[in-house]
């Protein structure tokens, strides 16, 4: 089941990335393909259910609890066909963490959607919510769709879309599983699927809620165009389907989340378009009590060995023990912030140490002057979960065994968020990332 009840559930996500200025259309247009080249049907994007034993609560819910009495086994990962839509997006674009169950993923997705633990209390999620998923894997918003015809030219550019569908038998017949989709009162809901391509009049998509679950090599579907147009019209009103990340399917001339819309060459015939955004911009959300107050960002790109002083911008940032302060960051290109920068590391001591103190860090955002996000690391995300050091699952290791969940604080509106807490006693801990890949936007 994938209910969705707009009107009923927005209020409720939690806007743990409202701070950071992203927004649905980060990276606004699409290039179309040269002439003559044709789109892979269906393009290839891995299958993600979000089918998975987990509890359920057979009564109401209190917020987000389920009495215990209530509990039961379920077999349907409850409203999570939002998550696990954008889970193939990120992991068709090559964003996927490693050695990671597809259940944990798709956990992992709603968290960083909704701010809440998976569980039998999930509430629906919303278009707001899938562009939050997709901005904290890194894939831009590409466009929208009002229409099929909007949905099909986004797909012939090698662009798989998240699209919503009604799952009654009257608008969407031959739809897996329906019955799943049903409350207690017999109404039909909402549903993200993710479409994969057109040839003629079909209709490629892969459904999330499929049941017994296909393996990768058996789960598309296919339907008539009549079809999905009636699925597509009879859900709520809005958009028909968006568009995430670069395109996966060998198409040229579409430019890179982080590029121009012109992609890599500039001869001609190469599509015109605003300027590409300059991502020179890092902005941390931190806490701390050190006496030594500088936070040293070190970077390199594929051709440096190592981390060096020259390449290094250096943050003072004043303690502050139980809240976040926001800090922007501008990277010099003087400093060689150019080209591809493949690895950056974070010292919140500078490299000198300190007798005893603490430094708590929530995010970490690299984006434009015009707030265009580059890359979004949420270490929130994971926070309180055993056995998973800092951001491990966003690609960054940390250097020190004193690190800790610090638990909910520290938002400045009263609200909560949760964090990573290094505990510095006289050594040098640092948070290295060395997958980043962001294209600067610069020479």
């Amino acid at each position: 089941m994938c209910a969705l009840r707009r009107s009923a559930w927005i209020g409720l996500a939690l806007s743990l990335i409202a701070d950071l200025g992203i927004a649905a259309g980060l990276a606004a247009g699409v290039a179309a393909a040269p002439a003559g080249q044709a789109a892979p049907v269906p393009l290839p994007v891995p299958y993600i259910p979000q089918i998975f034993n987990q509890s359920r609560c057979t009564c109401s819910c209190n917020g987000l609890a389920c009495p215990t009495s209530c509990q039961r086994t379920n077999f349907n990962g409850h409203n999570n066909c939002g998550p696990a839509a954008m889970a193939m997006l990120v992991e068709a674009n090559g964003r996927r963490p490693p050695a990671l169950a597809d259940r944990d993923f798709v956990a992992q997705l709603r968290q960083a959607m909704t701010g809440q633990q998976d569980g039998p209390c999930n509430p629906p999620t919303d278009w707001p919510e899938i562009d939050k998923g997709a901005a904290a894997f890194g894939l831009c918003a590409r466009d929208h769709a009002k229409d099929i015809g909007a949905i099909q030219a986004m797909t012939e550019r090698c662009l798989p879309v998240i699209a919503l569908v009604s799952t009654s038998p009257h608008s969407f017949p031959g739809l897996d599983n329906p019955e799943f989709h049903r409350d207690q009162s017999g109404t039909f809901h909402d549903h993200f699927i993710v479409i994969v391509g057109f040839s003629g009049d079909t209709v490629s998509y892969l459904n999330p809620l499929v049941f017994p679950v296909p393996n990768r090599g058996n789960a598309l579907r296919t339907t008539s165009r009549a079809t999905m147009i009636s699925a597509l019209q009879n859900a709520q009103l809005g958009d028909f389907g968006r568009g995430y990340g670069d395109p996966i399917g060998g198409c040229d001339g579409v430019g890179r989340c982080n590029q121009s819309a012109s992609g890599s060459g500039s001869g001609a015939g190469a599509p015109s378009g605003p300027p590409a955004p300059v991502f020179d911009r890092i902005q941390l959300s931190l806490g701390h009590d050190c006496s030594d107050r500088r936070i040293a960002i070190y970077f390199k790109r594929p051709e440096h060995g190592s981390f060096n002083e020259r390449r290094k911008v250096t943050l003072e940032a004043h303690p502050s023990p139980g809240r976040y302060v926001t800090h922007v960051v501008e990277m010099p290109a003087i400093k060689g912030w150019s080209g591809t920068i493949d690895a950056v590391r974070i010292d919140p001591v500078d490299n000198h140490g300190d007798n005893s103190c603490l430094f708590g860090l929530s995010y970490a955002l690299f984006k434009s002057d015009k707030d265009v996000t580059g890359r979004f690391y949420p270490f929130y995300e994971h926070a309180g979960d055993i056995g998973r050091p800092l951001g491990r699952l966003l690609g960054w290791n940390a250097r020190t065994d004193r690190l800790r969940d610090l638990g909910p604080c520290c938002e400045p509106n009263g609200g909560p968020r949760r964090s990573w807490l290094f505990e510095v006693i006289g050594d040098d801990p640092w948070l290295e990332n060395d997958h980043v890949d962001l294209v600067t936007g610069r020479d």
